[in-house]
């Protein structure tokens, strides 16, 4: 097989220098000044997995925008069997028939973790896509 390079005299010579001059325009956009603080943004899609129960109040299905209850249950709930979610709480009381006016959104911790921001915003951001949240109650 021939050398793609060797066929292309220069190739290798114009690449570098086309990667000096990109290299160069970074480093002059990112250069920032030296002991004051500048914000800056940034923006990251992290994967992210897990299970939550779900409870939909009556009437639901009629329309209309509902508030939401988050409930977070303790260390001894975690892990991949979601039915360890209705121990206690909202999730117990629905379980067992309750009604609330309101969506109660029960999400289940892995095994060995702990609730994290991260975690919390994204199952937050899961249930207003999907459900008809009222964000302001």
């Amino acid at each position: 097989m021939e050398d793609r390079w060797a066929t292309k005299p220069g190739s290798v010579v114009g690449l570098f220098l086309l990667g000096l001059l990109l290299l160069a325009g970074c480093a002059s956009t990112e250069s920032l000044p030296a002991g004051e603080q500048v914000p800056q943004t940034f923006e990251r899609a992290v994967p992210m997995s897990g299970q939550y129960l779900v409870y939909l109040p009556e009437g639901y299905d009629e329309g209309g925008q509902f508030p939401l209850l988050l409930f977070l249950h303790g260390s001894g709930e975690r892990g991949e069997d979601i039915d360890l979610v209705k121990v206690h709480g909202p999730p117990k009381l629905a379980a067992r028939g309750d009604e609330f006016p309101f969506i109660i959104v029960s999400p289940q911790m892995p095994k060995n973790q702990r609730w994290s921001p991260a975690l919390l915003d994204a199952v937050v951001d899961e249930v207003l896509d999907r459900y008809r949240v009222d964000e302001a109650r």
